[in-house]
């Protein structure tokens, strides 16, 4: 069973990954620039860990935004960079990089004497206020933008229910998703949360 993570350990992950991060944004800031969150926009209280089990997940979302080569429309060259960029920037912290179907996957066994990974997923945010997400279809070895579902404006959405003091409830309806739906990633039970108590309280 999933339940928060919690206390200096917290703090001490997300400075190795965060460092990793931006040494990865100076070496891709000629290309784009972009925007990295941590699931539940950067708040540790949304870090969740299963007790029975030694190991520690963080999950990001990089929001490219300045595209200065004009390679949006190459989400193969786009993945093939950062996950390029990660390996490089990842050395002697990093034991395994995958190139996962939605996610670039960062393995290791260095941090704390446990077993620990991030996964990074690439997306960027088009007019119509969807998140795009980059896809690998390993079979086919073809990237595509896939919209992500429900995604629209998800962001702002969440901001307004916390500072109009609902994190409590996210986190509690968040944490009974982990903990019951097996099949869909972190980014996505949290995006249902968010559109449930938008539904509810949003629109007040």
């Amino acid at each position: 069973m999933y339940v928060y993570l919690k206390g200096k350990i917290t703090k001490q992950l997300r400075e190795y990954v965060e460092d990793i991060i931006k040494a990865v944004q100076k070496e891709i800031k000629p290309i784009f620039t972009f925007d990295c969150k941590l699931i539940g926009s950067g708040s540790s209280s949304l870090i969740t860990i299963n007790p029975k089990q030694p190991s520690y997940d963080l999950d990001y979302n990089i929001i490219l935004q300045k595209d200065k080569k004009g390679l949006l429309n190459n989400p193969r060259k786009i993945k093939e960079l950062f996950f390029n960029k990660f390996k490089e920037c990842g050395n002697g912290f990093i034991d395994v990089i995958e190139n996962s179907k939605s996610v670039i996957t960062c393995k290791t066994t260095k941090s704390f004497d446990l077993y620990f990974s991030f996964d990074i997923a690439i997306m960027y945010e088009e007019n119509d206020g969807f998140l795009y997400k980059i896809i690998f279809d390993k079979p086919k070895q073809a990237y595509y933008w896939n919209k992500v579902k429900n995604s629209n404006q998800f962001e702002q959405k969440f901001l307004i229910l916390k500072r109009s003091g609902y994190f409590q409830e996210i986190k509690e309806l968040y944490l009974n998703k982990k903990n019951t739906i097996n099949n869909k990633s972190s980014f996505s039970l949290l995006i249902e949360v968010v559109n449930e108590l938008w539904n509810k309280y949003g629109y007040k």
